[in-house]
């Protein structure tokens, strides 16, 4: 399975005219379970102090990435955040803690 490390949520990614998606708050330690038995490991973050501090905590080469993501079916997604976001100004150092981990779960059509 590809585990995909994402910044947001891009609605345009899935090719599903309806699907359901379920956001769940985890852990660092539940992701570093998930990519220790992915078969590949993809990251779409861009900014540089949270790609490495991942890195450093997962203890897996990541890069970071301004590419387009596209959803493919059995996809492990992770979106990856900062807990508390900071408008305009570029922030240099990033550890774990200051890091907000969320697991997504989707599926094609609706479940309520």
């Amino acid at each position: 399975m590809r585990l995909v490390l994402l910044n947001a949520f891009p609605l345009s990614a899935f090719p599903y005219d309806t699907f359901t998606a379920l956001f769940k708050r985890t852990s660092i330690e539940e992701l570093a379970r998930d990519v220790a038995t992915a078969s590949e490991v993809l990251c779409y973050i861009r900014h540089p102090a949270t790609v490495l501090a991942l890195q450093s905590a997962l203890n897996v080469a990541l890069r970071t990435s301004g590419e387009l993501y596209r959803y493919a079916e059995g996809d492990l997604i992770y979106v990856v955040t900062l807990r508390t976001p900071q408008r305009g100004q570029e922030v240099a150092e990033v550890k774990i803690e200051d890091l907000d981990i969320v697991r997504v779960v989707v599926v094609q059509g609706a479940w309520v």
